[in-house]
């Protein structure tokens, strides 16, 4: 049995189980998903200082669930706070949302736009594209303008994500769409249906399933981040 984290960077009244509930329908035989929030921190991410606000307590977790045996761990979290230093300290694969989801959709088209909740994360999105060398196949960035505590109204939230999806593919060219938010997981399959009804037919990434699966993948092959690019540096728990 292969054991992965899943770290929820934010603190919020959904239970751990409600969303390991909900990404289930990633998981393959053999591979157990748990989750578990930060124990202080902002209620969502949407600003270069949420993400700023989160990342210590996503490295606590990710400590802790070295210790206590997992495999790997995976941010759940578009923004990925706290990846980099995270991986600085541990010793077991960590993926991020965000990095993940980009890393899917280079590999199915040669472009791809990112949907993701509010324009005050698009900053964050570009910094991601161009560290992972993929600013040019990076087609736009665009916005459903719904804050992530009002992305469980899923009529309303499919509606913007269809209407900004058609966007991005016929005015921005893109080839291929990822969620920019995990609060956005389970409309993938809907929003890819409505562009194949409108003449589209375009892939539409699952940031959720994106970061579960790369982790799980790094750590099946027995992968972990080199160590000359994250230097590990032990950081005594709180």
């Amino acid at each position: 049995m292969l054991n992965i984290r899943l770290i929820r960077p934010v603190i919020s009244e959904i239970p751990d189980s409600v969303i390991e509930a909900e990404v289930s329908r990633f998981l393959p035989e053999g591979v157990q998903v748990l989750a578990e929030r930060i124990g202080r921190g902002p209620r969502s991410i949407e600003s270069q200082a949420d993400v700023v606000e989160a990342a210590g307590e996503v490295v606590k977790v990710a400590r802790r669930a070295e210790e206590q045996g997992f495999d790997a761990a995976a941010i759940y979290c578009f923004a990925d706070p706290g990846l980099e230093a995270v991986r600085e300290c541990t010793r077991i694969p960590v993926a991020g949302a965000g990095e993940s989801s980009m890393l899917v959709a280079a590999s199915l088209g040669i472009s791809f736009s990112v949907i993701t909740v509010l324009g005050s994360l698009v900053g964050n999105i570009y910094n991601t594209a161009s560290r992972l060398g993929l600013s040019h196949r990076l087609a736009s960035i665009r916005s459903v303008d719904i804050p992530v505590l009002e992305l469980d109204d899923r009529d309303r939230l499919l509606q913007a994500l269809e209407r900004e999806a058609l966007r991005a593919v016929a005015k921005d060219r893109a080839h291929v769409l990822i969620l920019g938010c995990t609060g956005m997981t389970g409309t993938a399959n809907a929003l890819e249906q409505r562009l194949i009804d409108s003449g589209h037919s375009v892939p539409v990434v699952d940031p959720a399933g994106a970061c579960i699966l790369w982790a799980q993948m790094l750590a099946g092959l027995g992968l972990c981040h080199s160590r000359k690019t994250y230097w590990y540096t032990f950081v005594e728990q709180m």
